[in-house]
């Protein structure tokens, strides 16, 4: 399950960022997020991809840090027999905010990957 929102989420580490010449993400929501940011984050982004259906959408806010997300299903997808979801991710943290879509395929062992 890590490895989805690793991937979905851009977790991606500060130092990792700049070996990676990813700098822009600096200053992107998720620099900013704590671990119960990524706990919050995660566990709405999975039951939305599971139990979810199109046109419906999760949120979770932190009133620790400040920081919240809003997911959007926007179509179901088959892709290489695989059930797939097209959802509109939104992050918040102190007074940036990004969105952005991504597709997220079922994988056999239940976890949800980009393909």
């Amino acid at each position: 399950m890590k490895k989805l929102f690793a991937i979905m989420l851009l977790c991606l580490h500060p130092m990792m960022l700049q070996a990676a010449n990813y700098n822009w993400l600096n200053n992107a929501p998720v620099s900013y997020f704590t671990e119960q940011d990524w706990d919050l984050a995660k566990t709405a982004a999975k039951n939305l991809l599971e139990l979810g259906k199109q046109g419906e959408s999760a949120s979770w806010d932190n009133p620790d840090s400040s920081n919240g997300g809003t997911y959007i299903l926007l179509e179901n997808q088959i892709n290489e027999d695989q059930i797939c979801h097209l959802m509109n991710v939104e992050h918040r943290a102190k007074t940036l905010k990004a969105e952005a879509k991504h597709v997220f395929c079922k994988q056999p062992d239940g976890s949800w990957k980009r393909p």
